[in-house]
C-alpha cells in the first residue's frame, strides 16, 4: 500500500460476491468476513471495496469478441480502476500458481452474471462422429471428485 501511496496512487483491496452461498455471497457479510481476517482499513491501510456491489449485480458489460463469448460481465467497480494489482496466494487449489492468478483474474473479476456464464456452459459433449459406444465417459463422469 506505501509502494502505491509513494507514487500517488489511492491503493485499495477488492474481491467480488461468489456465485455459491457462504460469507461472501453479499458485501455486508462479504466486508464483515474480511475485516474477522484482519483486513480493516486500520491494518492494512487502505479501503476494501466489494467491486459488484451488495448482491453482485452491479456490473459492465465488456466486449470480448473471443471464440467461447462475444461480451462478458464485469465488476463495475474492477472496470472503473485504472490499474489492478493481482496479488494471488498459495491455496492447494489445482488451479494455483500461475492458473491460480489467471482464474482469479477471469473469474474473481466477473460478476455474479459473468460467473454463472463461465459455469453455465461446462457439460460433457457427446461427438457422434468418434464415439463408439465404449461407455468410458460414463465412468469418467461417475468417478469424478465432486
Amino acid at each position: 500500500m506505501d509502494r502505491v501511496k509513494e507514487c500517488k496512487g489511492k491503493p485499495f483491496l477488492t474481491d467480488t460476491n461468489t456465485l455459491y452461498r457462504g460469507m461472501r455471497q453479499e458485501a455486508v457479510s462479504h466486508l464483515t468476513n474480511a475485516y474477522d481476517h484482519g483486513f480493516a482499513y486500520s491494518v492494512i491501510d487502505a479501503p476494501i471495496l466489494i467491486a459488484d456491489g451488495l448482491r453482485g449485480n452491479s456490473a459492465v458489460t465488456v466486449r470480448i469478441d473471443k471464440p467461447l463469448f462475444k461480451t462478458v460481465s464485469i465488476a463495475r467497480d474492477i472496470h472503473m480502476a485504472d490499474v489492478l494489482i493481482g496479488v494471488t496466494h498459495f491455496t492447494g487449489h489445482e488451479l494455483s500458481g500461475f492458473g491460480g492468478a489467471l482464474k482469479n483474474l477471469g473469474m474473481g473479476c466477473a460478476s455474479r452474471e459473468g460467473k454463472l456464464s463461465e459455469h453455465s456452459n461446462i457439460s460433457p459433449q457427446v461427438k457422434k462422429k468418434t464415439c463408439n459406444a465404449c461407455r468410458r465417459c460414463l465412468t469418467a463422469v461417475l468417478t469424478m471428485p465432486s
